[in-house]
């Protein structure tokens, strides 16, 4: 109910709006003045609006047709014109207000304050509320626009039978006017020509002189605008009528007192309406005034009042009022308005308030209340009888319009209606008159007895001054209005009367507190007056008593009041003054509450410390008595396990293998280890489960039941044993090579000693197995041996804690490398099966998650060993977790597994955050006190860990992670961890991969040979070999095969380099080989002393007796030998002399020393498997997950690369990338950052107030930090991967980014600063075509002019990265790049040269996306549905150059986009000589320049887009952006101040202020001699300054020396087309000549505006300048007072043309150049419609023929862009012999000015050539058009094939029919003749049948479509053409044709269906071409002696193929119907291989 009633009073208030539009106008008086009376009667229902009834009265219709000067028609029309859409308005013939006559006699069409725009929508959505339907709407405008074009219909005279009668001048109007309100036009026309007199035999029509025609046209007008306003209150009453009977509020809004300049019939009823309306006022309020005085029985003297009843008497009494006067002359026939006149002057000439006119005028006068008025009684009666006739009743009933029919059927009803009641009234000889006058004195009565039942209040509108101006105050005029309404005569009586009357009880109430009265005494008048006698002394007279009111004068009333206010004044103060103590009161008690509870706090706080000392001393005795309880507890518990397990230890032992001999590094790793203790031994911890949540998404092979062990062991072992080892192998397990054996049967022996010696503490038997699979990084190619030989000893293991460590082991190598893709299902089906419990699932995970990799990415083994924590998972059968901290503050526990890589571990974070979209490119990175490490995504986060925890002499790989050091001093001591960050401790040109006998990646350096010859020297032969202690000392170093990772001496082990760079000269190379060794001596006498010092201990130890377990690290021997010696490595002697060779401290815990117990022997036979077991995906039964804690570093999230088409939208992402930015960039510790980035990036902060730790942030600043960093810091979001190049190249580090990829050198700095690199060179994508390797980490690069070389650790990781960046790029991209030459003559083909950068484009209207098809092959059919998607098929359509045409795809291959390729913005960064130079130069020559200069300078470079302005549009915040002013880019790319030696201190002097870019941008009035953008080129400099020359010129600013305007213009563009490097100096001198004119020449700024008008519709300037040239001219458009804004904006408009089409090619003539001179933009040019019909269209100076096909196919009706397409604009030149089609992007003036230079007469033609959409009939022109296209053809026969030239009886008849509506086409009724009838048909087939026949056949038709009009006609005879199977073709005549298939001459028909080859006589097909079969077409010349060009057309399909020559005379028109044709078959094809199968199979 509550949503009816808000919807109903919306609905009232919206109905004010819609009735002002329709019924108000304005006037000399009122510019909004109400034409018509208004009464609102609004129901309420309990308070609430509930309904209402608008009654309006006496429409000024005259209003309709005339207006008088300053005057306005109706608001709705010109609120229509300037609301309605351009479409509805075309559909309406609509135009400008000014061209209706019936809106433009006023002289002014708008309103100052006015927006008739604004009010239609207004209006629109009042309708919409109002619940008109859109119909209703539509058919509203109709009647609008039929209504203004009656007004344009004009008559003129002409004789007809000896009478002058009117006619019509054009008929165009009338049709229009028929055509909307749906009538006849013909009827239409006798209606307001002829008068129909309907007499009872027949219709006499009598002809109208042009007074009465146009009095018939305003009559219909008229009539036609009243029932339309009466419809719309209707309606409006319809929607808001009440439910019920109600209370309602009436509201009368009526015309005011009018006194015009011309005052005629509707001046006198609104006058009359006044008058009656003043009389009612008059009474109502004086007589209620008096009757007030009387009821209460005042004593009071009567004033009295005027009245007007005279007046009304005058005008309205019986039976000589005027109006009856007139009433009575309406009914006379011979009645004029002088006879009417003349009976006013009888009847009233010697009346006081009537006078006649003192010259012989038709006019008399009224004196009304409110003055003299003058009426002209011209047109009287008409107005007073305003009587429609029948015959124009009957015409609009008739109309197909149902509004229109029903306004007039029911019109007619009342009419009918009136006239019965009428004559059922009339008594005797009285007529009651059906006059105007009659109804309004009839409505006026009622609404008077409306009133006089309410109770009236009323409103006076004072008009201050006749001007409708504001703040002025006409006294006079204000004065007289207040006089003769009656105001001042109410004012006295108030005055003199009492004006205060209070009821008795309001009166004793109110003045009650005066006299402190608690209660009112009783309301009597007695009361009343001894209060107010006590109340003070009263003047007599200042009141008096009344029945029930007491009546004071306003003196004493302002008394009493006075009084009161003193009283109540008095009253608050004393309210406040209780106040204040109230709330004084309550804060004492609330000060005296607190003290209180002071108090008692304190009491407690004493009370409290004496309790703490009392425990203190209880806490004393309880931790004694505990301590005793402990150590009780710590025995039993500790100190028992430990001995349990050491017994445990000691019996896993299978064999003694303490013997077996161990490399001497491993040895002295071991021995530092020997405490126990390892880097963070004591951070792990157990954890809760994470609440990321990650899916695993492992599954098992599905063969993986097929590999069995025991095939393995059979195809790929020696020998088929399979089964535990107690001694060392003789061989190796699997087949290797023989320099391999070596080192695996050394693994072995370690395998061994790890998995049965007892004295390896936890410490030591991590690095020892970290040692084994260490040796299986380094060396690939025994990762397979290791993992078999481990296998081998967990298999038939019987102790199980031996297994227990074997199997521990095998899970840790499946956590840092694979196995082959030959043994990996082998190994993983036997970990399944037979791991123990818990194993099988950790093995069976690592091998599935190692595998998984991959499938997303090369294969590569980890950097380093497990960390602890990974042991301590392994150990556990438990998990792993991370705390990952994100920049925002928010942290997480992350699972994790060996194999997770940066990336993944970044997109589960994210994933768990929300977000869907940008999760890749991020990595973590990990955060120590002193520097940061951040990790690649593609390595894996484990590494991180490993690197910290492995020794500094463990012999493992270099590492990659880029170190930020925010305290150089106090970097980690770790030299690998520091490669490419931190402080570099090698200098830029050394690397250790230079040294000899090293490959740079991981294995150490192999021993001298010169080593042994010293050992043996060193000890005495006696005592052993040499041979043989060198062997032990070494280790059994040389049993280690090539390409093992050697172990080194103690202390002697190179962290090499993988970033390989540029050889040392011969000199460095020879000292570094004297320093290696030097090294190597020095470390072969260190251990000789080890050895020395061992010997000497042998021989002084016992041999027997009872000695205690040594501690586990003495127990570790270099070489076999029953006695324990101590070994203690050190990297240097001074480290042994500090180290004094004593044993590390360790807790000794006593065991038995027995011998392990012998096992019997184990079976090696190879096990018989069968197929029963299937393997299981196993699940982890340990919910255990490990972690770190209380470590000092912390991991980050951090963003490090951005993928192509990455994005940042999501809110969270953006946050993230922002504080990293921050925090990056005000640590001043990300070597990422240069120097002068962070300076600007903190400029930036500043600008938009950032701070660190800063929040919230808005998002817009966000993003423009965000996009800041992405777009200028050159590394910041890059993957580094080190590098090495060729010689002379010192590159480093590779980067790859977004942008694409960077050669990189790192720097030392200051020590006080960190490193940086610098860039060499950057590649963009577009350089890159793709990437090899060649060879094992070796990169090459093939670029688009060359090859790149580059040497990576990391080769297969740089590569996948640059292929999923050019993968992702070229996927969406639309440019390729030309593999060869491409030349032609055609036209419509796109000539070009390889390596030429082509965009694609859309032609003509195709979604974006799809490719254009100019001539299909086979191949194109064949691939739709494979490739339809892909860009390698068919033919493309393109632009290279500003050029374009279609062009084959197999010459061409995608490219990136032109977004992703960057440009160094700031000029002070760019390298000064050499090649860098070079570089540079040319990329700042593409930004400022274009793609062919780029070209010319170097070929490796191509165009760029910086900032995305690709739209043209800037934002208001880029406007107010400094950084795209003109000064700015001055500074970046104009000529800086030259400081060559060769130059004089005076040409500096001279050159010293034109150089300041402020200067540079300004005007000069002297030449230029240099170009203002610096170019490598110096020959551009003389082009620059002939340039400016022309400008200068042309501004008037330098003599023109005898050249005309347009050859200086001409010459002007052609420099620039010449030079396509000119286009930005071009603009840069224009707005430098623009800016600060102060040319003595007027109009030099003006011809400079006019001149970048020009240039900006020819030519396109560069990306760089593109935001700098678009704000510069938005500037000039938009600010206030500039005297350019006009052509301002019109240039702006122009440069968005430019870029969207090319921009024009032909220089302006002389009419076009003077025209745009003049300030003229446009021109009208004729374009011909078939059949001759003419129609003009505007052309701008970019106009284009797609926009000229837009516009005329709108005329037509035609909306749709399908329909649009199969248009087309045709030039034809001699006389129609040749025509040749446009290309819808062709500048049509382009066109007109090389036209007119072959053939002054040449014209445009407008036709349609596909004819796959259906017709519409609508419109009269698009059914002319077509008709008029068709009927030439037809009549040829060439529509309609006849099989054996046979006619059958149907077809005859059809022909028949046919026949006759060309006939009625043209308007003619009668029967045709025979003459006529050999043009209607073919003539083939009027020979036929005799011609008498077809006259007898056509007459019967005739008959049959009498009753059609022309338009009608033809369109029956299209529908019944289209049905024929040759419509929709375009004909061409072949003169000859190389085919054997068909007989040339013939005809050639084009259609959708394919070319139809037709006999040239009988028209019989020939043969059918399929569209499919088509491949290509192409023109050529005539050949000598022919006079038609050949065109020749490729047919067949891929495998086979023919070329058929036609000759013919339009051959360049056949090509490009062919070509629409084919686009059209294949925009159809496309969109049907869009939709689902089901939508595919009802096609």
């Amino acid at each position: 109910m509550i949503t009816f009633l808000s919807v109903m009073i919306g609905q009232i208030l919206e109905a004010t709006p819609l009735l002002e539009s329709f019924g108000n106008a304005k006037t000399v008086c009122n510019d909004n003045s109400s034409r018509f009376g208004k009464y609102t009667q609004i129901y309420m229902d309990g308070g609430v609006i509930s309904g209402a009834i608008t009654s309006q009265y006496l429409l000024e219709k005259s209003r309709i047709v005339f207006q008088a000067k300053s005057e306005r028609n109706y608001h709705i029309f010109y609120e229509m014109l300037a609301g309605l859409p351009n479409n509805e308005k075309r559909s309406l013939y609509l135009q400008e207000a000014e061209t209706y006559y019936y809106l433009n006699q006023g002289g002014n069409c708008t309103i100052d304050g006015k927006d008739d725009g604004e009010d239609f929508r207004r209006l629109l959505s009042a309708m919409e509320i109002l619940c008109f339907t859109p119909e209703e709407q539509n058919s509203i405008y109709r009647l609008l626009s039929s209504v203004l074009h009656l007004g344009n219909v004009y008559f003129q005279p002409h004789q007809a039978e000896g009478q002058e009668v009117a006619s019509v001048v054009s008929t165009q109007e009338i049709r229009v006017v028929a055509e909307l309100l749906q009538v006849s036009p013909d009827s239409l026309q006798k209606s307001v020509t002829f008068k129909l007199m309907d007499t009872v035999r027949e219709k006499i029509y009598t002809p109208l002189t042009v007074e009465s025609a146009v009095d018939a046209r305003d009559a219909i007008a008229k009539i036609l605008y009243s029932l339309l306003f009466s419809w719309l209150t209707e309606h409006i009453n319809g929607r808001v009528y009440p439910r019920s009977e109600a209370l309602s509020i009436s509201i009368l809004d009526i015309y005011g007192f009018e006194e015009l300049q011309v005052n005629s019939f509707e001046q006198l009823c609104i006058n009359y309406a006044n008058e009656t309306l003043q009389f009612f006022f008059n009474r109502v309020i004086f007589q209620e005034e008096q009757e007030e005085y009387m009821r209460e029985q005042i004593e009071w003297q009567q004033q009295p009042f005027s009245h007007n009843q005279a007046c009304l008497d005058l005008i309205a009494a019986k039976p000589h009022g005027i109006l009856r006067i007139l009433d009575d002359q309406c009914g006379f026939p011979q009645a004029t308005d002088h006879t009417f006149l003349q009976k006013c002057h009888y009847h009233h000439g010697n009346s006081t308030l009537y006078a006649r006119p003192k010259m012989p005028l038709p006019e008399f006068t009224l004196k009304h209340y409110a003055g003299k008025v003058t009426y002209q009684v011209h047109k009287f009666l008409d107005k007073n009888f305003d009587m429609v006739r029948h015959d124009v009743l009957d015409l609009f009933i008739q109309s197909k319009n149902r509004m229109v029919s029903s306004l007039f059927l029911k019109h007619l009803e009342s009419v009918s209606q009136q006239r019965s009641n009428s004559q059922h009234n009339s008594t005797g000889r009285r007529y009651q008159a059906n006059t105007v006058s009659a109804k309004f004195q009839n409505s006026l009565q009622q609404l008077l007895e409306k009133m006089e039942r309410c109770n009236p209040y009323f409103v006076r509108c004072i008009k201050p001054n006749h001007h409708k101006e504001s703040g002025v105050f006409d006294m006079e005029l204000v004065n007289t209005q207040l006089h003769y309404s009656g105001i001042m005569e109410t004012i006295y009586i108030r005055k003199d009367g009492f004006p205060v009357r209070l009821c008795f009880h309001s009166f004793l109430s109110r003045y009650k507190p005066l006299l402190c009265l608690k209660d009112s005494p009783p309301a009597d008048g007695e009361n009343c007056l001894v209060m107010l006698h006590k109340l003070g002394p009263v003047k007599s007279g200042s009141y008096q008593l009344g029945v029930s009111k007491i009546f004071l004068k306003e003196e004493l009333y302002q008394l009493l009041e006075g009084k009161r206010d003193r009283v109540l004044h008095l009253a608050a103060m004393t309210l406040q003054r209780y106040a204040r103590m109230c709330f004084v009161r309550k804060n004492f008690v609330k000060f005296r509450r607190r003290v209180t509870l002071f108090e008692a706090r304190s009491r407690g706080y004493l009370a409290r410390k004496r309790f703490a000392l009392k425990r203190k001393y209880l806490i004393r005795l309880r931790s004694t008595v505990l301590l005793i309880v402990n150590c009780q507890r710590y025995m039993r518990t500790v100190v028992e396990t430990a001995r349990k397990a050491e017994e445990d230890r000691i019996n896993r032992e299978v064999v003694n293998v303490t013997t077996l001999p161990i490399p001497a590094e491993l040895a002295g790793l071991l021995q530092a280890a020997a405490g126990g203790e390892e880097l963070h031994w004591d951070c792990l911890a157990v954890v809760q489960a994470p609440k990321v949540q990650v899916d695993p998404q492992l599954t098992l092979p599905l063969d993986i039941n097929n590999y069995l062990i025991t095939h393995y062991i059979r195809a790929i072992f020696r020998e088929p044993l399979f089964g535990m080892l107690t001694t060392p192998l003789e061989n190796s397990l699997i087949r290797l090579e023989e320099e391999l054996k070596h080192g695996a049967l050394n693994i072995f022996i370690l395998i061994l000693r790890f998995m049965g010696d007892p004295n390896l503490n936890g410490a030591q038997e991590n690095l020892f197995g970290n040692y084994i699979i260490q040796r299986g990084l380094a060396n690939p190619s025994l990762r397979d041996e290791i993992l078999a030989q481990v296998a081998n000893q967990v298999w038939r293991n019987p102790n199980i804690l031996n297994s227990e460590r074997g199997w521990l082991l095998l899970s840790s190598c499946l956590s840092a490398f694979l196995p082959s893709q030959r043994m990996a299902k082998y190994l993983l089906k036997f970990v399944s099966d037979y791991g123990p419990e818990g194993y099988r699932c950790v093995c069976q995970h690592r091998l599935l998650q190692a595998l998984q990799q991959l499938s997303v990415r090369p294969e590569y083994a980890r950097t380093y060993p497990p960390c602890l924590l990974e042991w301590t998972a392994n150990r556990k059968r438990a998990h792993t977790v991370l705390h990952i901290h994100c920049f925002d503050g928010v942290s997480f526990l992350c699972p994790l597994h060996s194999w997770t890589t940066g990336e993944e571990m970044a997109k589960d974070i994210l994933q768990h955050r929300g977000v869907v979209e940008g999760r890749r490119g991020w990595s973590v990175l990990l955060k120590e006190p002193a520097q940061w490490a951040e990790l690649e995504g593609s390595d894996y986060v484990l590494d991180l860990m490993s690197d910290l925890e492995l020794p500094a002499d463990f012999p493992k790989h270099s590492s990659y992670f880029i170190i930020s050091a925010q305290e150089p001093t106090k970097v980690r001591p770790n030299a690998s961890i520091s490669l490419l960050g931190g402080r570099f401790d090698m200098s830029d040109d050394v690397i250790s991969s230079a040294i000899p006998g090293s490959d740079g990646f991981g294995q150490d350096l192999e021993p001298q040979r010169g080593m042994d010859h010293y050992l043996d020297s060193l000890f005495d032969p006696d005592t052993e070999s040499a041979a043989g202690l060198s062997s032990r000392m070494k280790g059994l170093e040389e049993s280690v095969g090539p390409g093992n990772s050697k172990a080194s001496p103690p202390g002697l082990h190179f962290h090499l380099e993988a970033v390989r760079v540029l050889p040392v000269g011969r000199c460095q190379q020879a000292a570094l080989a004297q320093q290696q060794q030097a090294i190597v001596n020095q470390q072969a006498i260190i251990m000789a002393q080890q050895m020395t010092m061992q010997a000497m201990a042998m021989v002084g130890s016992p041999s027997s007796g009872d000695v205690s377990s040594p501690p586990p690290a003495a127990n570790i021997d270099v070489f076999v030998s029953p006695a324990k010696c101590p070994v203690t490595p050190s990297p240097s002697a001074s480290a042994i002399k500090e180290a004094s060779f004593k044993p590390a401290k360790t807790t000794k815990i006593r065991v038995s020393n027995r011998p392990p117990t012998p096992l019997p022997p184990v079976s090696r036979e190879v096990p018989v498997e069968t197929k029963t077991i299937q393997t299981q995906l196993h699940q982890s039964t340990n919910e255990e997950h490990y972690t770190y804690t209380n470590v000092p570093w912390r991991l980050y999230l951090r963003k490090e690369v951005f993928y192509p088409k990455d994005s940042f939208n999501n809110p969270l992402v953006l946050d993230l990338i922002f504080k990293q930015i921050v925090n990056d960039t005000l640590s001043e510790a990300c070597v990422r950052i240069t120097r002068d980035e962070r300076q600007k990036m903190k400029a930036l902060f500043v600008k938009h107030g950032v701070e660190q730790n800063m929040d919230p942030v808005e998002e817009h600043v966000k993003k423009t930090i965000v996009m800041a960093a992405r777009e200028t810091w050159e590394i910041y979001f890059s993957r580094l991967f080190p590098a090495s190049g060729s010689v002379g190249t010192g590159v480093q580090v590779l980067s790859v980014s977004h942008s694409g990829i960077k050669l990189l050198k790192t720097v030392r700095s200051s020590a006080a600063a960190p490193d940086y690199f610098r860039i060499l060179r950057p590649y963009t994508y577009a350089d890159i075509l793709f990437v090899t390797i060649p060879s094992e980490n070796m990169l090459e690069f093939n670029l688009t002019n060359e090859k790149l070389i580059l040497f990576s650790a990391k080769a297969p990781q740089v590569k996948h990265l640059i292929d999923t960046f050019i993968n992702e790029i070229k996927k969406d991209s639309d440019y390729v790049i030309a593999e060869r030459n491409f030349v032609t003559d055609d036209r419509s083909m796109l000539s070009f040269h390889k390596e030429d950068i082509i965009k694609l484009q859309v032609m003509d209207g195709l979604e974006k996306g799809y490719s254009y098809g100019c001539v299909v092959k086979k191949k194109v059919v064949f691939l739709e549905e494979l490739k339809r998607d892909t860009q390698d098929f068919g033919w493309k359509f393109g632009a290279v150059f500003s050029r374009s045409g279609a062009f084959p795809a197999e010459c061409v291959h995608p490219i990136a986009p032109p977004d992703f390729l960057l440009l160094p913005l700031d000029r002070r960064a760019e390298p000064r000589g050499g090649a860098g130079q070079f570089a540079v130069s040319s990329a700042v020559a593409v930004a400022v320049a274009s793609t062919m200069a780029a070209h010319e300078i170097d070929q490796t470079i191509e165009k760029v887009s910086l900032d995305g302005f690709g739209d043209g549009d800037l934002d208001e915040r880029t406007l107010q952006d400094s950084r795209y002013d003109m000064l700015e880019f001055a500074k970046k790319y104009f000529r800086q101040t030259a400081s060559g030696k060769g130059d004089s201190l005076k040409s500096k002097s001279k050159n010293r202020d034109s150089r300041e870019p402020t200067e540079m941008i300004k005007f000069s009035k002297t030449p230029l001699t240099e170009s203002l953008i610096e170019f490598t080129d110096s020959a551009m400099n003389r082009v620059a300054a002939d340039l400016f020359l022309c400008v200068m010129r042309f501004m008037g600013d330098s003599s023109p020396r005898g050249q005309t305007e347009q050859e200086v213009v001409s010459n002007f563009l052609k420099l620039i087309a010449d030079f396509a490097l000119m286009r930005d100096e071009a603009y840069c001198q224009l707005l430098k000549q623009l800016t600060t004119n102060t040319s003595s020449k007027p109009d030099s700024c003006q011809r400079g505006w006019r001149l970048l008008y020009i240039l900006t519709a020819f030519h396109r300037c560069s990306e760089v300048l593109k935001p700098f040239l678009l704000k510069y001219l938005q500037q000039a458009s938009r600010s206030a007072g500039t005297q350019y804004q006009g052509i301002a904006k019109a240039c702006e408009q122009n440069l968005k043309r430019t870029y969207q089409f090319g921009g024009r090619t032909v220089a302006p003539n002389s009419m076009e150049l003077k025209a745009m001179m003049a300030g003229r933009s446009s021109k009208r040019q004729l374009f011909l419609f078939p059949g001759g019909i003419e129609r003009h269209v505007k052309l701008k100076t970019c106009s284009v023929a797609l926009e000229v096909i837009e516009e005329l196919c709108y005329e037509m009706g035609v909306h749709r862009r399908e329909a649009i397409e199969e248009y087309a604009v045709f030039l034809v030149t001699n006389r129609g012999q040749n025509v040749r089609p446009l290309n819808k992007h062709e500048y049509i003036l382009d066109v007109a000015t090389e036209a007119e230079l072959v053939d002054s007469n040449y014209s445009f033609w407008f036709r349609r050539v596909v004819w796959t959409q259906p017709l519409k009939f609508e419109n009269e022109l698009c059914v002319a058009m077509h008709y008029n296209q068709i009927l030439p053809d037809y009549r040829k026969g060439l529509l309609n094939v006849l099989p054996h030239g046979k006619v059958s009886d149907q077809q005859f008849h059809q022909i028949s029919k046919l026949a006759a509506l060309q006939h009625r086409a043209k308007d003619i009724i009668f029967i045709p003749s025979i003459h006529d009838l050999s043009e209607y048909v073919a003539t083939p087939l009027f020979k036929k049948q005799p011609p008498r026949q077809w006259v007898t056949m056509v007459t019967q038709h005739m008959q049959q479509i009498q009753t059609l009009n022309p338009h009608q006609a033809r369109a029956q005879f299209l529908g019944l053409v289209s049905a024929f199977p040759m419509f929709g073709s375009s004909f061409f005549y072949i003169h000859s044709s190389s085919s054997t298939t068909f007989y040339a001459p013939c005809i050639l028909a084009v259609s959708q269906h394919g070319l139809h080859f037709l006999h040239k006589n009988t028209h019989e097909l020939m043969v059918v071409v399929p569209l499919v079969e088509v491949q290509s077409s192409r023109t050529q010349r005539p050949t000598a002696g022919a006079s038609y060009p050949y065109v020749d057309l490729t047919l067949g399909d891929t495998n086979t193929h023919r070329v058929i020559q036609l000759q013919l005379e339009q051959g360049l028109e056949l090509c490009r119907v062919i070509a629409m044709q084919v686009e059209n078959m294949m925009s159809v094809r496309e969109k049907r291989l869009a939709l689902p199968p089901s939508e595919i199979t009802m096609l």
